[in-house]
């Protein structure tokens, strides 16, 4: 039997999930609980990936070290490989290691009785046509395609929404209002408002900050940690450190993170840490909740300042958003927590998730197993001379899936041929609902072709054929009739919505 899975494939962790027609939930394909490491390590000809490749790195940093690749997905679409153990590799074969691991995983887990062979796409908004090209290839090469892409944000709104025991009156009673998705993970920091508009969720704006993921308060953790083991222990210098150990420490502050969301204190233990005599050997610690607020303060701060940012961008207040979503790994701490309680005006706005690590690819197995479709949030426009706007692409245009195009054809004539050529402007609308032409316009780009200078006003048709793919990449073929000129434009950045469906 073949089942469109959801897939999450994030910067720092992986996870796949399916959703059953009857059953109440998607099943999340957790490795011990929790998803898969982003990690990838050539070691020799042997590949390993995930959790082991995880345990065995030595570093906290993100990109290349070696011959390991943590967080490959940051280099999809960049056009440039990545030189690993000395091997230059496209980005999309290393991700393809990934999203093989996390396949064979998932059909181990159900025995062979369901084909992982397609999946819903949840990708970053910051990820363009390029990089959803890329992936796209990524997962050929691990054996399943891609059904549809589907922004995060939308995928984590839409889980929370058909998840819940009363899914449709809280789809109604969003009908016209605000949400913000709240996305701190272990790479970054993600924020997209959102609002409901006849049925669909549109996304409004994003926002976010690269520098305050969970990352970096580990990075913080593990040196509180060591420079407390070196002072304990009156190690003058620094001290060797055994292999695996930075690893170890690494994971332990990762556990140590969970566990304090639900108690003061979390025990730090590895037993071989320190190339030293005696008691330096093994790292033992306790962190409490004080140490980890202590240490971290700043980031938080940080990463808070970025709701007030976007809000006053938008320029709405606080008050107007309806429901808060906080998801990625980040969100179970109390201080992140108190500070979005502190915004928004109680837990009823702010819920606690506690799957706020898989609401991501449950929210895409849920769409796929709904079969929602992505749409247009915006019209896609083309400035004509008399300056209005003329829409090539209405919103709310159901947008293709895989093998599938979307195409339209649109015929104008030159106004004023005088200087050789024709110019096209193609934009969207800067906020989504119903706009007039003096509304603000937000460009996609520019394309310039030849036309008759000698030709009279009106006499020069320019056509104008837009298809947008399966990667939802928009291709604008541009030719003038007497002259014969032609120009493709390509343009990767659409903004999407999503169709709330059965409940």
């Amino acid at each position: 039997m073949a089942e469109i899975f959801g897939l999450d494939l994030g910067t720092t962790n992986t996870l796949a999930a399916v959703h059953y027609t009857g059953d109440d939930q998607p099943r999340p394909f957790l490795d011990r609980g929790r998803p898969h490491p982003s990690v990838v390590r050539y070691h020799g000809a042997q590949v390993v990936v995930g959790r082991e490749a995880r345990d065995q790195l030595d570093a906290p940093e993100v990109g290349v070290i070696g011959d390991f690749v943590r967080s490959p997905k940051r280099f999809l679409g960049k056009g440039m490989d990545l030189t690993v153990g000395g091997v230059a590799r496209d980005p999309s074969e290393v991700v393809a290691e990934i999203l093989r691991h996390v396949r064979d995983h998932a059909e181990d887990q159900l025995g062979g009785a369901t084909e992982f062979g397609n999946v819903v796409a949840a990708v970053p908004v910051t990820m363009d046509g390029r990089g959803r090209r890329a992936l796209r290839s990524a997962a050929q090469l691990a054996g399943f395609d891609i059904h549809q892409f589907v922004h995060e944000p939308l995928a984590a709104l839409y889980g929370y929404l058909r998840g819940s025991a009363d899914s449709r009156r809280r789809m109604e009673e969003l009908e016209g209002r605000r949400a913000l998705v709240f996305d701190w993970g272990g790479g970054t920091l993600d924020l997209t408002l959102c609002m409901v508009s006849d049925g669909s969720l549109i996304q409004i704006h994003n926002a976010g900050d690269p520098d305050v993921g969970g990352d970096r308060f580990d990075e913080r953790l593990m040196r509180l940690i060591h420079d407390r083991h070196v002072a304990k222990h009156g190690l003058r210098t620094e001290p060797a450190l055994i292999p695996g150990a930075t690893a170890k420490l690494n994971a332990a502050c990762e556990l140590a993170k969970i566990r304090l969301s639900r108690a003061p204190t979390a025990e730090i233990l590895v037993a071989h840490y320190a190339k030293a005599e005696g008691d330096a050997h093994t790292l033992e610690d306790r962190l409490t909740r004080d140490d980890v607020e202590a240490h971290t303060r700043d980031l938080v701060d940080q990463g808070l300042r970025c709701i007030d940012q976007l809000l006053a961008h938008v320029g709405i207040p606080a008050e107007a958003i309806e429901l808060c979503l906080a998801t990625g790994g980040m969100v179970q701490m109390p201080a992140i927590r108190s500070g979005l309680i502190e915004r928004f005006g109680g837990p009823g706005r702010v819920p606690l998730l506690e799957h706020g690590d898989r609401i991501i690819a449950e929210g895409a197995a849920w769409i796929a197993s709904d079969e929602q479709a992505l749409t247009l949030a915006k019209p896609f426009e083309l400035l004509h001379a008399d300056a209005s706007y003329v829409p090539l692409l209405q919103a709310d245009v159901s947008l293709p899936t895989q093998g599938k195009t979307v195409a339209t054809s649109f015929a104008m004539y030159c106004v004023d041929p005088r200087d050789g050529y024709a110019r096209f402007l193609f934009a969207r609308p800067a906020t989504p609902g119903r706009t007039s032409p003096a509304d603000a316009r937000d460009p996609y780009g520019v394309a310039v072709i030849a036309v008759d200078p000698t030709a009279h006003p009106l006499a020069e048709r320019l056509d104008v054929r837009l298809s947008v793919d399966d990667d939802l990449v928009v291709r604008v073929d541009l030719t003038s009739s007497l002259f014969q000129d032609s120009r493709r434009l390509e343009l990767h950045d659409l903004e999407f919505g999503l169709r709330l469906g059965q409940a």
